[in-house]
């Protein structure tokens, strides 16, 4: 059952009786973990694991040879059992083999470099012999080289924060189970869990119309509930957090912050702002971004979109670019010679229509969630859409920031495109689109995060709020 994986910490040496204390003193600690013997290939588990935060690890595992050929061994078992997109990983030498180590590391960054940047390393010394104070003398020292990592153990925190609140939601939802299922004394084991599982689903379709409204339709339950889900763990990870006692990290973090490039910048930001596609049936609903080019959005190709006055609203810093700006001067130079200046504005004109080919249409659908949830019932008649331009950064310098009636949202990793673009949005351009059941429905592109849907909406809500007067 893949539900209850868990490996977090591994445990890797050939000889049990000699892992038996690190699994007991982990146990002490509340730390589960999997244990390897690391000497039989066919134990090793089919791919690497990921989410692996500790590695107790033995040098020699089951081979005899050179000091160079027993670390090739323990490299590739170490890279078998645990994968190289992962960390960072505290990995705890459990050896008497310390001298082992720089050889270790050759081989393992030979054959897998991205460990370079994902693994701690810190000596767990292996005691020449076992016994009975040996688990709480590992335990003492497993708690204070976890301390030496900071902040990274603010991270590690985190992580169990986020698995704790999991843990609490799932309680929640199985204590009001409990409570409407309607349990009796006298009730067989099979009847106990008929009326369990029973109250399980019907539960559940009802945290589902929670985020799909109460006629949402079954095909997409799945994702409604997820979103109804992911608000009760953020609810509880806050209360975790809130409760979380003050340590240190203030004295770690008093540093000067690292300044990100366009890259990190833009993929973190995507992170953020963006969400990947439906991966099941598709439908329009608020927050879907379209690409509109894409011979397969039928519904969109009909919204009639000037796309040439759009880009000349949104690229208005056109002077920006040397070519253009030369085009410019010279029709200022031959203002007076009206053939001369015809040629130049299509000449400049054909330039702007060049440099917007590299842009992409784009439509966001901005609906109100309350009108969202009734289409059920055909009271849903139209979706908003918010129209712009995806923009590739190269053009960055064309796009007028100053205007106000364009909405620029960060620059971006956009799903499914490579390169970095900037979404733009006109308020000058808001569509209806109709909602007829047998119209074709569009492919979504990528989703937009609710919070930036709400400052979507807010930002037009505001423009058109205004309500201007007449005056002499």
């Amino acid at each position: 059952m893949n539900c209850f994986k868990t490996c977090r910490v591994i445990v890797i040496d050939d000889r049990t009786e000699e892992a038996l204390p690190i699994i007991r003193a982990l146990s002490r600690l509340g730390m589960g973990c999997i244990y390897f013997p690391g000497d039989r290939a066919d134990e090793l588990p089919q791919f690497p694991l990921r989410g692996v935060e500790m590695v107790v690890l033995d040098m020699r595992l089951g081979v005899t040879g050179t000091s160079k050929q027993v670390a090739a061994n323990t490299a590739n078992v170490f890279s078998t059992i645990v994968s190289e997109n992962n960390g960072p990983m505290l990995i705890l030498l459990w050896t008497r083999h310390g001298d082992d180590l720089e050889a270790f590391k050759e081989a393992l960054f030979a054959t897998h470099p991205k460990f370079k940047g994902s693994i701690l390393i810190a000596d767990l010394k292996k005691p020449s012999k076992i016994s009975a104070a040996t688990t709480r003398k590992v335990s003492v020292s497993i708690s204070a080289l976890a301390k030496q990592w900071a902040p990274m153990d603010f991270i590690w925190a985190w992580e169990q924060m986020a698995h704790d609140a999991a843990t609490e939601t799932t309680s929640i939802i199985s204590t009001h189970v409990s409570n409407l299922a309607g349990l009796l004394e006298e009730d067989s084991e099979d009847q106990r869990r008929t009326k369990w599982l029973t109250a399980l689903k019907g539960f559940l379709r009802t945290l589902a119309f929670a985020a799909g409204g109460k006629d949402a339709p079954l095909e997409s339950a799945e994702s409604d509930l997820l979103e109804t889900l992911a608000g009760l763990h953020h609810d509880q990870l806050e209360h975790m957090a809130a409760s979380r006692a003050s340590n240190d990290l203030q004295t770690h973090l008093n540093v000067k912050p690292i300044e990100l490039n366009q890259e990190h910048k833009a993929e973190l930001n995507g992170h953020l702002l963006l969400g990947n596609a439906p991966t099941k049936k598709d439908e329009l609903r608020p927050g879907n971004a379209y690409i509109a080019d894409e011979t397969s959005q039928p519904k969109l190709r009909s919204v009639k979109v000037s796309w040439d006055d759009l880009g000349k609203e949104v690229l208005s810093n056109i002077s920006a670019n040397p070519e253009a700006k030369k085009f410019q001067a010279d029709l200022v130079k031959y203002a007076a010679d009206d053939q001369k200046v015809n040629e130049l504005t299509k000449s400049l004109d054909a330039f702007r229509s060049k440099l917007l080919a590299d842009c992409k249409r784009l439509f966001i659908e901005i609906t109100p969630s309350c009108d969202f949830s009734q289409r059920a019932h055909r009271k849903r008649y139209v979706a908003k859409m918010a129209v712009g331009l995806l923009v590739p950064q190269t053009l960055e310098r064309l796009i007028n920031a100053r205007s106000e009636s364009l909405k620029l949202i960060e620059p971006v990793l956009i799903p499914g495109l490579s390169g970095i673009w900037i979404p733009v949005l006109s308020g000058r351009a808001l569509f209806s689109v109709s909602m007829h059941p047998k119209s074709p429905m569009a492919r979504t592109s990528f989703r937009l995060r609710s919070n930036l849907v709400t400052d979507l909406r807010n930002w037009y809500s505001a423009r058109f709020a205004r309500p201007g007067y007449l005056s002499v």
